[in-house]
C-alpha cells in the first residue's frame, strides 16, 4: 500500500546519529534469543553496530 513499511506489534522506529547510538538503542531492547537484521549502506558503519552487539571490539 503505497510503498510504505508495515510495523508489526510493538514495533519501534528511532533515529539515531551513528552506529554506536544504534548500538546502545539496540541494547536496551533486545533480551536473550532475539534476531537482529542490520541493514543499510556500507558507508553507514553498521557493522560497527553489530559488533558492539556482540560485544567485539572494532578493527
Amino acid at each position: 500500500t503505497g510503498g510504505g513499511a508495515h510495523l508489526g506489534q510493538g514495533a519501534r522506529i528511532v533515529h539515531v546519529p551513528d552506529a554506536e547510538a544504534a548500538a546502545v538503542e539496540l541494547a536496551g531492547w533486545l533480551r536473550p534469543g532475539d534476531a537482529v537484521l542490520i541493514k543499510g549502506p556500507r558507508a553507514m558503519g553498521l557493522e560497527r553496530t553489530a559488533e558492539l552487539l556482540l560485544g567485539g571490539a572494532a578493527q
